[in-house]
């Protein structure tokens, strides 16, 4: 997950996250990667609130975006998911926007579709 000043809808995404209903795959191992782009918010206060194991926080300090008065916050945004992208060692990789909200079957949903296709591993 991206993020930046999102402590507006931040609870109901990593709470969407964080309860995937997983039954059908119960080897699966779930883990939320955050990377947040200097927020000035409580962005960063709710991530650590959760105190769960399953939540990494990394903070995008990439100091060649700020140099770029104008850029676009697509850039920003994109260079920020890279950054948590980085962090992953997981077989698969979901990614989220701070505001996204999950519905409970997203990731085992997936993982099925992938498996009838044979990209399930």
């Amino acid at each position: 997950m991206a993020t930046y000043n999102g402590a507006k809808y931040l609870r109901e995404q990593v709470d969407s996250i964080l309860n995937q209903d997983l039954t059908k795959y119960p080897d699966a191992e779930l883990e939320l990667l955050v990377s947040d782009d200097l927020s000035t918010d409580d962005t960063v206060k709710i991530l650590e609130s959760y105190n769960d194991s399953r939540i990494k926080i990394y903070h995008h300090t990439d100091k060649d975006k700020h140099r770029h008065k104008y850029a676009r916050p697509f850039f920003l945004s994109t260079a920020n998911f890279g950054h948590a992208m980085s962090k992953a060692t997981g077989d698969y990789i979901f990614l989220s926007d701070q505001d996204d909200v999950w519905l409970p079957l997203k990731v085992s949903k997936t993982l099925d579709l992938l498996q009838e296709n044979k990209g399930g591993g």
